[in-house]
């Protein structure tokens, strides 16, 4: 009596994740010649099984913003877009503090950096002197470094100028010798057109568990 018993609870709570085949009576199990064995085949086959993530393989899910991001490198500001867009995204859009740290903490190196483009290319652009993300979400946060954006404006024997028309993220120390400063994660105005160490995609993920 005591094991049937058993034998219903255990039956009943894996019947919550899934369902026991109805073919299998507790009745019709012989105990005495392998039944316990077809115990075990019935809790296995009714284990819990993980749901696929909500994103494709090689993205970082959060819950918290609804979102899926992936690392691409090496990309200028239209590369980058175009290699997202393939993906059914876009260039990734910031709007808070915690997303920041998100995206920081993603790319952040120790490495020293001796170049502009060693930074994190986000997706925003100025159009006509307006900032503007490219998945066309408002741009209501802007944590820029200390005298960003200033607008630099770049000349080089391939181009007679350049502005600073997009937007890219402190990851990395500016030099051997020197300390940690704050504007790591901070926000600078730089160039579209160069080669940058990084960059995020970003887009909804498939569906979202509910968690009750």
């Amino acid at each position: 009596m005591l094991i049937t018993t058993v034998v219903i609870a255990a039956l009943s709570c894996y019947a919550l994740a899934g369902p026991v085949p109805m073919e299998i009576k507790i009745e019709d199990i012989d105990w005495k010649n392998g039944g316990e064995e077809m115990f075990m085949k019935i809790l296995r086959r009714n284990r819990p099984v993980a749901p696929p993530s909500p994103c494709p393989e090689g993205w970082v899910f959060s819950r918290e913003f609804a979102a899926c991001y992936k690392k691409i490198v090496n990309v200028n500001f239209e590369e980058a877009e175009a290699e997202c867009k393939k993906e059914g995204a876009n260039l990734a859009s910031i709007h808070s503090d915690a997303e920041n740290q998100l995206l920081y903490k993603m790319v952040k190196t120790e490495t020293p950096r001796f170049s502009d483009q060693d930074q994190l290319l986000l997706g925003a652009r100025r159009v006509d002197g307006e900032w503007m993300w490219i998945d066309g979400t408002k741009f209501d946060y802007k944590p820029w470094a200390q005298g960003e954006p200033n607008d630099w404006q770049y000349t080089s024997e391939e181009a007679e100028e350049r502005f600073e028309d997009c937007v890219a993220m402190y990851t990395s120390p500016l030099g051997s010798n020197e300390p940690v400063h704050p504007y790591l994660g901070r926000w600078n105005d730089n160039v579209c057109e160069g080669t940058y160490e990084a960059a995020i995609c970003k887009k909804k993920p498939h569906y979202i568990h509910k968690i009750f």
